[in-house]
């Protein structure tokens, strides 16, 4: 049985949004132009509002799913 990959601009919001509630900066996004960074900053400064909120990695791993 075939897996598919996810898109790559998906995974690039879920690398950022996962960095974003490592606490980490901003300047660590792999992408310097395109939609990939664009998502990838959304990503993050959503990881950052819930890092903020103090969600815990468990309880995150049900939004990725999601999206």
């Amino acid at each position: 049985m075939k897996r598919f990959k996810r898109n790559r601009i998906q995974r690039a919001f879920e690398k950022g949004y996962q960095l974003g509630l490592a606490g980490r900066s901003r300047e660590n996004c792999p992408f310097l132009t395109g939609l990939a960074r664009i998502r990838w900053l959304e990503g993050w400064q959503e990881g950052r509002s819930d890092w903020r909120e103090g969600l815990s990695e468990a309880l995150t791993c049900y939004k990725l799913s999601g999206f």
